[in-house]
């Protein structure tokens, strides 16, 4: 009797180990996040004292192995970042040069901002266009972070017009220039009538995706500025812009090929 007790007990202590090995394998272990909270806080102190920054708790992320803590500042909005620790408490290293002083974080704040403002007319109710792909950017093919400056403040309607960047992907049953056309001409309405500005848009035009029809047949017309989206001669500027993207993706496909075939 002695003895199937005291097997039970060993029996629940392994499962028990096992249990928090894998609790710790994916969320790290308390007295780790103690040691990263406390070494985090001397680092801060250390390097940052006039950042006035807030600090997130440790979170262990299993990817990397690391220890992470997130810290903010209360006056800088483009100020914040990682620091990464062991287990043990041992400085990794630190975001803020990758994520702040290379501006990356203002270009996102940026981006962000406009692709909330291209939502309000992709995402909303009247939005006559069934799509799987639609947003607005600024980082892809509009700003660069070297021209950017932390924390300050944009205008981000001004900004779009020169450099906001719209991507749609439209299913249509329908795919020739005089329909791209068409379309191309009633989302420059969409965007002008909720006053949001773009620079350029990526138009596809898609065959619906079905059980019985899967296909990526598509056409489509890339970086077409918003000055040439106009009535007169339209259906000619987007012919040609098809026909250039058309050569672009089949010296891309060549490219491919000849990479697989070294």
């Amino acid at each position: 009797m002695k003895f199937r007790k005291y097997i039970i007990i060993v029996t629940l202590g392994i499962l028990i180990f096992f249990v928090l090995s894998f609790i710790n394998g994916f969320a790290g272990n308390p007295v780790s996040k103690l040691l990263v909270n406390q070494a985090a806080q001397k680092y801060v102190e250390e390097h940052y004292a006039d950042f006035d920054l807030t600090m997130n708790k440790a979170v262990y992320n299993f990817k990397d192995g690391k220890y992470h803590v997130n810290v903010k500042s209360k006056t800088s909005i483009d100020t914040h970042f990682s620091i990464a620790f062991s287990g043990t408490g041992k400085f990794i290293d630190d975001e803020y040069n990758e994520l702040v002083l290379s501006k990356w974080n203002t270009g996102q704040r940026i981006d962000d901002a406009y692709r909330k403002l291209a939502d309000t007319v992709l995402e909303s109710e009247d939005f006559p266009y069934d799509s799987d792909i639609a947003f607005g950017e600024m980082l892809d093919k509009g700003i660069s972070t070297d021209d950017l400056e932390i924390d300050k403040k944009y205008d981000i309607k001004e900004l779009a017009k020169e450099k906001g960047h719209i991507v749609l992907y439209v299913y249509s049953n329908t795919l020739d220039v005089p329909t791209l056309t068409q379309t191309l001409l009633d989302v420059k309405k969409l965007f002008d009538a909720k006053d949001v500005p773009f620079n350029m848009i990526d138009l596809t035009l898609q065959l619906p995706r079905t059980e019985e029809r899967k296909t990526n047949d598509s056409i489509i017309t890339l970086d077409f500025l918003y000055q040439d989206i106009y009535a007169d001669g339209l259906q000619g500027r987007v012919q040609n812009n098809v026909d250039k993207t058309k050569a672009y993706y089949q010296e891309l496909d060549k490219e491919k090929n000849a990479e697989m075939e070294k």
